[in-house]
């Protein structure tokens, strides 16, 4: 073999190498990515959906969407599901079919506090795309 087809063939692999760690690291940051607008897409729907509910003097809560929402979210063809539950877990208000049990977060449930206000209860959400089936 000569010097110079050694020196092509070492170039084209530490090419090779380059490119597919260059890849690699693209796809990853795709992935991260997405999985970052997904979470923000369901802080943004959880809000959207908070900002509905209400509670009355004994402590019961109701969500009244919009027609535009409530479509959306309780059409048949829609992807969309929420659940809306009070602070032992049982569901308040739900978007239908598919809502199962709270999932676990890093070992804790996340809740949102509706406002400043101190009186009134957090809430736990959960809106999740889930597959049209």
């Amino acid at each position: 073999m000569s010097l110079a087809y050694k020196i092509i063939k070492r170039l084209m692999i530490t090419a090779l190498v380059g490119t597919a760690v260059a890849y690699g690291w693209l796809y990853l940051k795709a992935a991260f990515v997405q999985s970052y607008l997904q979470q923000l897409a369901l802080v943004q729907q959880a809000r959207e959906i908070s900002g509905f509910i209400s509670v009355d003097e004994s402590g019961a809560v109701t969500l009244n969407l919009p027609p535009r929402l409530s479509e959306a979210y309780n059409s048949v063809k829609s992807s969309y599901r929420y659940a809306v539950r009070d602070e032992a877990g049982r569901i308040v208000a739900a978007s239908g079919r598919g809502i199962g049990p709270l999932p676990l977060l890093m070992g804790s449930q996340r809740r949102l506090r509706r406002g400043s206000d101190p009186s009134m209860p957090p809430c736990s959400m959960n809106s999740s795309p889930m597959a049209a089936g």
